[in-house]
């Protein structure tokens, strides 16, 4: 029986502590206001993963445009093949190096919370800037 102001037990037995600050991280996400034309069109993208921490870190900013990006981009990217240099150090709050084809210049989304996207090596082919760099690249 589950008593008022308790969680329900998942059904697939006890919890990492990983698995509870991912949930946690990934219900945070999507409570977030889209407030931007970018955030609205990556919260449009399909969902393939939770947030995933890093082991051993505990914070995530996501009042930040563009960590409310990353973290968005996350959740719906592709995970690197080959990584890159940063998330081989373990630098940035994401478990695994993800990709976001089309956004973030190329960089993964660690190194995009860490405005660390012009360090971001490798990076995917130049045919994944974003929509935005496209245009500034015309313009310009």
């Amino acid at each position: 029986m589950q008593h008022y102001g308790q969680p329900a037990q998942p059904t697939g037995g006890p919890q990492s502590h990983e698995e509870k600050i991912s949930i946690l991280w990934t219900d945070e996400l999507n409570k977030m206001p889209c407030d931007s034309r970018s955030l609205v069109d990556l919260n449009k993208l399909p969902q393939i993963r939770q947030l995933a921490p890093r082991k051993n870190h505990k914070f995530l900013n996501i009042q930040l445009r563009k960590c409310h990006e990353a973290a968005l981009g996350y959740t719906r990217g592709r995970v690197s093949s080959t990584g890159c240099k940063s998330c081989a150090r373990n630098i940035g709050p994401f478990a695994e190096c993800v990709i976001l084809v089309g956004w973030f210049a190329g960089a993964c989304c660690n190194c995009y919370y860490n405005t660390r996207g012009n360090e971001c090596f490798p990076r995917c082919p130049s045919k994944a800037l974003s929509k935005v760099h496209r245009i500034v690249v015309i313009i310009f």
